[in-house]
């Protein structure tokens, strides 16, 4: 608060500047449009299975968590933005392979087909969501390198805790 009252009690604005300058710089994509609209694509391509976690998290104790996590992790990373390195660097070559990995995910025949034993409603939610995941942890790999991706470690991988349980696994951890 102390710095907001120096910038109102600043006539010429002189020291709205210094505190402006002496606020931590942190990265942005050279072309953030294009973060922007792949998070926007990709949330819009599993835009139903999102709105299916909702709805389930809206009924169910168990998952009703999920729907905070990714705003968690978002505020977490905000957090780290001062620690991370401009211009994004380190290797992108791990978000490719997140990137097959959740297109394997999604072609996997078991929590799509109906007729695969096993195959539920909820695994392939599960599946779903552990796609989205997937991909948005290779957007950030590709737009902001693996250095910046291991700053925010934690948050990212906080944010699979979006990704609700099987009921095979819930029943296994219950029943132990």
């Amino acid at each position: 608060t102390r710095w907001l009252e120096e910038i109102v009690r600043s006539v010429d604005g002189a020291a709205a500047i210094e505190i402006v300058d002496s606020w931590p710089a942190y990265v942005v994509p050279a072309d953030h449009a294009l973060v922007e609209s792949f998070v926007v694509a990709a949330t819009a391509a599993f835009g139903r299975p999102l709105f299916h976690l909702a709805q389930i998290a809206y009924d169910n104790a168990l998952v009703s968590h999920t729907v905070l996590v990714p705003a968690a992790s978002v505020y977490l990373i905000w957090l780290r933005r001062g620690r991370l390195v401009e211009p994004p660097s380190g290797a992108q070559w791990p978000g490719a392979i997140l990137l097959l990995a959740a297109l394997a995910v999604l072609i996997s025949p078991w929590p799509v087909n109906q007729g695969v034993a096993g195959s539920t409603p909820d695994n392939r939610l599960a599946i779903q969501v552990l796609a989205y995941c997937l991909m948005l942890c290779s957007a950030g790999f590709y737009f902001f390198g693996a250095k910046n991706m291991k700053i925010c470690l934690f948050p990212v991988c906080f944010l699979f805790f979006t990704v609700p349980l099987p009921p095979a696994v819930v029943a296994a951890l219950e029943t132990g």
